[in-house]
């Protein structure tokens, strides 16, 4: 799998810090660059070896390593093996420097990262990106800090905050907010999966450790809660109002209101609205 993003920076330019690329490679190739690259580069691994070479040093790079580039800095750096999935982020703006350097950002190869935890805030701009090709930018580059900020922590350029949620709280907070924002389209658990980082098994089992329901029972009981709000709050027909919070078979909205609140639609809104 790999990709590479060159998002519209029509609309950042006048952002402190933004995205200028994203990318992804699991056969990452060699790449030499004698008089570095014009953009601030973060990158860090999940599988396979290899090498950077960077002022005038020379660094072996197991599994779960990262290295951050300053731009214009010349440097090499190439897998040691056939696999070598790497992850990269290069950054602009006008403050990109003064927040890399406010986080005691420093050139060089860093070990032993929480990978899973950078891919979080990874996935989640890079599916920014992709959802809206004008404005994703925008979205992603306001998660570009947060990003920043972790992937400083996991390099120990500054100590971890120790209240930070576990990581399973963490998929958690993300799912909700997914749900919570495209609960009127179809949402399947392959998308879940990609904006976490997780395997599907392991989507399943915390979604029901956190909220006791499977996958499509909790986007249900987020409709549902959707739909009462519209109930009571719009004038919008019980068709409409089925459509608008992502049930595409009418009747399928009346059973599953009923299963979660015990009474049809139609009888909610009467009861609510004596």
């Amino acid at each position: 799998m790999w990709y590479y993003l060159f998002p519209d920076t029509k609309l950042t330019k006048e952002m402190p810090f933004y995205i200028q690329s994203i990318g992804l490679h699991e056969f990452q190739g060699t790449i030499v660059r004698p008089l570095g690259h014009p953009y601030n580069q973060i990158f860090y691994s999940s599988s396979g070896t290899g090498i950077l070479k960077i002022k005038n040093k020379r660094y072996e790079l197991p599994e779960k390593s990262a290295f951050f580039i300053p731009a214009n800095v010349p440097h090499e750096y190439y897998p040691t093996g056939e696999i070598w999935d790497i992850r990269w982020l290069a950054i602009t703006g006008d403050q990109a420097s003064s927040i890399l350097s406010a986080l005691n950002y420093k050139a060089g190869a860093y070990l032993d990262i929480n990978v899973n935890s950078l891919d979080l805030i990874f996935n989640k701009m890079h599916h920014l990106l992709v959802l809206n090709e004008s404005l994703g930018n925008v979205y992603a580059s306001a998660h570009l800090q947060e990003f920043l900020t972790a992937f400083a922590e996991e390099c120990g350029f500054i100590p971890h905050i120790h209240s930070v949620k576990s990581a399973h709280q963490a998929y958690i907070s993300t799912i909700v907010d997914y749900v919570a924002y495209h609960f009127m389209h179809d949402i399947s658990n392959a998308e879940l999966c990609e904006i976490t980082g997780i395997s599907s098994q392991h989507l399943c089992r915390i979604v029901k450790e956190a909220t006791n329901m499977t996958v499509v029972e909790y986007i249900n009981y987020i409709r549902i809660k959707k739909s009462k709000e519209l109930l009571i709050n719009s004038d919008l027909c019980i068709e409409d109002i089925a459509r608008a919070c992502g049930f595409k078979n009418n009747n399928y909205f009346w059973r599953t209101f009923k299963k979660y609140e015990g009474i049809t639609p139609g009888d909610y809104r009467k009861h609510k609205l004596k």
